[in-house]
């Protein structure tokens, strides 16, 4: 059947195979365990990826709750500035108000300053007039007093001419009295 050599091949090559199969078994044992580390180390995993969808979920449940906080924040803080508008406006209106009063009594204020004024302003050019006036009438004195002379101040020929009229006024009452003590004498003859 089979001769020696042939057998010898055989046997070889079972030997061969033999230690294939050992160097297979301790192969699969070394893949056995890296599957059961793989296993244990998926079941980590697993773990771990079930830890995380946990802290995930509750991340998004917070984030969820913090969303509608925002939004309600959001609300209130529209709700504010709408509220800060209005008072702006209202603010708005009322200075805007405020200053048109004040510049209506200003204006009322500067008009009756202006007429006041006006009349100052009158006044003055009655008063520059006058004051025109006196200028020519002083230049008028001062004409004259050029042409007055010392000897006027002195008086002496007028109260002369006064004594002299003086004297002639009491000669003429003394003749008027004579005259009618004649006159009364004659009517009493009549």
């Amino acid at each position: 059947m089979f001769n020696k050599k042939e057998l010898e091949v055989v046997a070889s090559q079972m030997q061969g195979i033999q230690a294939e199969m050992a160097s297979l078994k301790h192969a699969f044992a070394e893949f056995q365990e890296q599957f059961s580390k793989s296993i244990l180390s998926f079941d980590d995993i697993h773990k771990s990826l079930e830890k995380i969808r946990a802290e995930q979920h509750a991340l998004v449940q917070e984030l969820g709750i913090h969303i509608q906080q925002l939004q309600i924040n959001r609300e209130q803080f529209e709700s504010e500035i709408r509220k800060f508008q209005q008072g702006q406006q209202q603010l708005s209106r009322s200075v805007a108000g405020i200053l048109q009063q004040e510049l209506r009594e200003g204006v009322s204020e500067l008009t009756g300053q202006l007429s006041h004024y006006k009349e100052g302003k009158q006044s003055i050019q009655e008063m520059v007039q006058l004051v025109k006036g006196m200028g020519i009438a002083a230049q008028k004195l001062t004409d004259v007093s050029t042409t007055i002379t010392s000897d006027d101040f002195a008086l002496t020929k007028y109260a002369q001419q006064i004594s002299r009229l003086d004297h002639e006024k009491l000669e003429l009452l003394k003749k008027i009295d004579a005259l009618e003590r004649l006159v009364a004498r004659e009517r009493k003859k009549k």
